[in-house]
């Protein structure tokens, strides 16, 4: 019916001259491309009473390339910032990206890349790969390297933490389905304490020795980090030089 219709719209503009008179507004917008592929949204919250934000995400693909944007503000400032290019085929995926963190003297930037991941057996749950992080702004020389293996059942990262050339660091995350449990306890030989014994943690602060801590750690991971590497770490740590 042509007067219930008409009924309809006058009401919602009724409701939208309503609106105006809020002192909040929100604001959703969709970007898409030639071809009505959805690429991106934005979504913007401002407040007279409280605080505001902003998100917007977008992407874009074109001949086996692709580009991405992740820009989120909180009252004016931006919070993160991320952006990154790469290549895309149904086989594997390459990619360099950034990250932005932080606003004025705390800004931190982060840069990553990923390359030989493996895409050829990924509906199978299957993932290879390698991934980069390094970040002069929170040590100059520093960088991460992740070697990602993954299925349906099992995961297992491997990753290395560098200082310029020297190894400092090893983290390896493994998750796999087992029928029996698996509990590693320290051996006989180990020293064993609570930390919730104050008496026995002061004694063990007070003589404890960094450089003899250091020495064997590195031995026994197999790494090339010494006590100067430790040092030198603390020294740009502490100067930002």
């Amino acid at each position: 019916d042509e007067d219930i219709v008409t009924q309809h719209i006058n009401h919602l503009e009724e409701v939208k001259e309503s609106l105006k008179s809020y002192q909040r507004a929100i604001v959703i917008k969709m970007y898409t491309d030639i071809d009505d592929e959805v690429r991106g949204h934005k979504v913007e919250f401002n407040s007279e009473l409280s605080s505001s934000f902003y998100l917007e995400s977008l992407k874009a693909v074109r001949n086996g390339r692709f580009g991405y944007s992740l820009v989120y503000k909180d009252d004016g400032i931006e919070r993160v910032n991320i952006k990154g290019i790469g290549s895309l085929d149904l086989l594997s995926v390459n990619a360099s990206m950034s990250f932005a963190t932080g606003s004025g003297s705390s800004k931190k930037i982060i840069k990553g890349s990923m390359s030989g991941c493996d895409l050829s057996k990924i509906w199978n749950g299957v993932f290879n790969g390698k991934i980069t992080f390094t970040s002069d702004d929170i040590y100059e020389g520093g960088r991460m390297v992740a070697d990602i293996e993954m299925n349906y059942d099992d995961l297992n990262i491997n990753s290395a933490l560098y200082a310029d050339s020297s190894n400092i660091g090893a983290l390896t995350i493994e998750n796999k389905e087992s029928e029996s449990a698996i509990s590693n306890k320290p051996d006989s030989n180990s020293k064993v304490m609570k930390s919730s014994d104050d008496k026995a943690m002061k004694k063990y602060s007070e003589g404890f020795d960094v450089k003899k801590f250091i020495k064997k750690f590195s031995k026994e991971a197999g790494l090339t980090f010494t006590y100067d590497d430790f040092e030198e770490m603390v020294r740009k740590l502490a100067t930002g030089l």
